[in-house]
Formats: C-alpha cells, structure tokens, sequence
C-alpha cells in the first residue's frame, strides 16, 4: 500500500467476481502479469491493464476441489 493505494506485488480475492487475482497493482489498478483463480479450479494467465484482462487468456491448470477450497478459504480472511 502507498498512500491508502494497492502498489507493487500482491493478491486479491474479489468476492463479486468470485475470483482472486495474484499479480502487480499500480495506483490501485491491476496492471500487468496475473493468474486469476477461479472457483471452478481453473487457473488462467493474462494480462491485466487498468482492470481490465487485455488479450487471450492462457488455461494454465485445474486444481482439484480440495485445493481450491484451500485457496479460497485462505484468501478470504
């Protein structure tokens, strides 16, 4: 955080979306690199500017339940 802003590295589980994105934040904004977890396990690559996914997505993996549960249950406290 700088200046009450997300900056840098960092994760975050978007409870609307049902997501979470693990990637570069600048002023506050996804920017750049990220996988997003999904709740049906898939895990995608992309890249993200101002919020937004740009491009094709890349289906890296699918998790299985239990890790995703784990993923979830991590990311939401």
């Amino acid at each position: 955080m700088e200046d009450g802003k997300r900056m840098g590295k960092g994760r975050l589980y978007d409870g609307e979306a049902d997501e979470i994105y693990v990637g570069d934040f600048v002023n506050n904004n996804k920017q750049g690199d990220a996988m997003v977890f999904l709740r049906n396990g898939e895990v995608h690559k992309g890249d993200f500017r101002n919020n937004y996914m740009e491009g094709a997505f890349e289906l890296v993996t699918k998790m299985t339940k239990e890790e995703t549960r784990r993923m979830f249950s991590n990311a939401k406290k």
